[in-house]
């Protein structure tokens, strides 16, 4: 069990922040077309192609 973390909406900026930190290895792709609605339709299992993501386990 865990939380499923999605980034989507970020600006070019963040993005860059967040990858050059490893953020994107351990929550998946976020990149600038990904939207609130496409993460909803992922979960609810109606996306045709699912955007990749990883499950988040805590960092000790």
């Amino acid at each position: 069990m865990g939380i499923r973390l999605r980034l989507v909406a970020a600006h070019a900026e963040v993005r860059d922040i967040l990858r050059a930190e490893g953020l994107e290895k351990r929550v998946g792709y976020f990149g600038p077309r990904v939207s609130v609605a496409d993460v909803i339709d992922e979960f609810h299992g109606s996306k045709e192609t699912e955007i990749p993501a990883t499950l988040i386990t805590p960092v000790k």
